[in-house]
């Protein structure tokens, strides 16, 4: 018995230390999961944030590209009015401008132009001497009456006497010929025109976009679905800092509600104007959130499962193992793809360098993967097309997307046609190009516009010829009418008159019968001149349109016994065939 308990106390021993090893193997494996899982979150938070600091720079850029377009484009509108103002002075009629297309009413609001004195003297909403409006008061006349600057003018949100709502007015000062003041011309926006650029688009019921002018005075503002304008951000710290520089990123509690928001801004080089655009916290990182919780419970489970079982780290692995080659079979069936694809695809950087195109590419444009990694966009691009490639490609960068017909240059020099679809970034600083060449369906589709044009112009040489045979065939009745059948009645009236001129006494009553039998006589007379003129009437040939219309009407006149019938003929018409 004595020897038995040496054997196993150290049995005990053993299995203590193995206990130790375990318990210290899995308070290793649980430090380090915790350890991942904590940089884990901290580097998704950091993505999501870098996500929607760069979405919201996106949207900043065609905020002011959009806002950019809007003033420019109004802008043009008060050259026009300026320039036809010059020419007809105040009898310059702006609605007859904006009916004959002159100038674009989707632009605007209104419009008017106001004198030296302020008085609003013509204008798209109503005619002056309805509306009765002076404007002297307003900021954007006192500008301009104050100083010549030339430059436009874009104002404050205010209530437009005009029709009754906020506006923003955006003017430029008249000249007179001596350079004295002469008054102004004034567009008048709604603040939802900066921001109709957005669409349908649902924001978050905490999302921000504003345009606010440099003197801190919002001029559109859109919260979620809630617009508004007018409220005063000089206290805000995006105020100070884009003084400092013209785009900027920053995180803070917004002035008005207190909600903490990313923010991007961007100043307009040529307005005073900037776009800024917030995105609450909370509404960045709420799936996150949810993803850093769902890290923390399989934390907890992990750490749960590693101290009742060890074998967790077994399993683990097996997951991992199986991942991995779900993403290696994932892998292969992309690389088959891209290798095997009909369409030709080609990969590029920011530069339009080449870094990547399948076999498909290869073949259309004639070079191999090698020669095509060492060229770049321009170098498969006609020279003529040149201007009008490098403007399409800042376009798709900065939209992300294009889809449209090209022209490309084979190795050999060979002109191609091709449509394309192309995204940008489908990594970072990756654009995706798939294309198809199309050359045969331009030749096909030119066959059949030709044939069309053929046809058409068969098919109006018929009609032409059918219309002469109609009128030829009308003509040769119309003779047929008048010289048989007309000469016939027209002799019987004229039997039937020598007739009653032999009768005993020459001015006995004639029978009835008779005189109901030459009644209709004249009436048949009349009827066949009337088929007559109504198959080809002779009068056209020989009096022209005019003429023959009023002798139409003459006939008429006697026949149906009208009083008056006058003919108003406005201008002179021409002979026509």
């Amino acid at each position: 018995m004595k020897s038995i308990f040496p054997a196993m106390w150290l049995r005990f021993r053993r299995l203590d230390r193995l206990n130790a090893m375990i318990v210290a193997f899995c308070l290793a494996v649980i430090a380090l999961v915790w350890s991942a899982v904590r940089a884990q979150a901290r580097f998704e938070r950091q993505q999501t944030i870098d996500a929607a600091i760069n979405q919201n720079s996106n949207l900043a850029i065609a905020f002011e590209q959009y806002t950019i377009r809007t003033i420019d484009g109004v802008d043009a509108v008060t050259q026009v009015l300026k320039h036809e103002f010059a020419r007809s002075g105040r009898k310059i009629d702006i609605r007859k401008l904006i009916a004959e297309h002159t100038i674009n009413s989707d632009l605007f609001t209104a419009v008017s132009i106001a004198d030296e004195h302020g008085d609003v003297i013509a204008s798209s909403y109503a005619p002056p001497s309805v509306l009765h409006i002076n404007v002297s008061d307003r900021a954007h006349f006192t500008t301009h009456r104050q100083s010549d600057t030339d430059i436009v003018y874009v104002g404050k949100p205010v209530l437009s006497r005009t029709f009754g709502r906020p506006s923003i007015a955006i003017s430029r000062r008249i000249n007179k010929p001596d350079g004295s003041f002469g008054g102004i011309v004034a567009v008048q926006l709604e603040p939802r025109h900066f921001i109709k650029f957005l669409g349908e688009t649902v924001l978050h019921v905490n999302d921000v976009v504003s345009l606010i002018g440099r003197d801190g005075i919002a001029r559109a503002r859109r919260v979620g679905a809630i617009e508004s304008c007018g409220e005063n951000f000089r206290n805000n710290i995006w105020f100070g800092e884009q003084e400092k520089y013209s785009v900027g990123n920053y995180t803070v509690p917004a002035s008005l509600d207190g909600i903490t928001r990313l923010f991007s801004f961007r100043r307009l080089k040529n307005y005073p104007l900037v776009t800024t655009v917030g995105v609450a916290e909370t509404d960045i990182l709420e799936k996150f959130r949810a993803r850093e919780a769902r890290y923390y419970l399989s934390a907890t489970l992990a750490t749960l499962l590693v101290l009742t079982f060890g074998g967790v780290v077994i399993s683990v692995r097996n997951r991992q193992m199986h991942t991995l080659v779900l993403l290696l079979d994932s892998e292969k069936r992309m690389k088959a793809l891209f290798d095997h694809s009909g369409d030709a695809i080609l990969l590029a950087d920011g530069n339009a360098h080449f870094i990547d195109a399948n076999p498909a590419a290869c073949g259309l444009l004639g070079y191999t993967r090698e020669e095509i990694l060492q060229r770049d966009q321009w170098e498969i691009t006609p020279p003529a097309d040149m201007p009008f490639a490098r403007e399409h490609w800042r376009e798709f960068l900065a939209q992300g997307r294009q889809s449209g017909e090209y022209q490309l240059q084979r190795k050999n020099g060979a002109l191609v046609e091709i449509e394309y679809n192309a995204v940008a970034d489908i990594e970072p600083g990756v654009h995706l190009s798939v294309f198809r060449e199309i050359t045969a369906r331009k030749l096909a589709e030119e066959q059949v516009r030709r044939l069309g044009e053929q046809h058409l112009s068969l098919q109006r040489l018929l009609t032409h010829r059918f219309m002469l045979t109609l009128e030829e065939e009308r003509r040769a009745i119309s003779f047929e009418l008048h010289d048989g059948l007309t000469q016939y009645v027209m002799s019987s009236f004229a039997f039937f008159e020598s007739f009653t001129a032999t009768l005993d006494p020459p001015d006995a009553p004639l029978p009835v019968d008779l005189q109901k039998g030459m009644k209709y006589l004249h009436e048949a007379v009349v009827e066949a001149r009337r088929m007559v003129n109504g198959l080809r009437s002779l009068a056209l040939d020989e009096l022209g349109l005019v003429g023959a219309l009023e002798q139409l009407i003459i006939e008429e006149q006697e026949r149906a016994h009208w009083q008056e019938a006058p003919l108003i003929v406005s201008a002179p018409i021409p002979r026509f065939d």
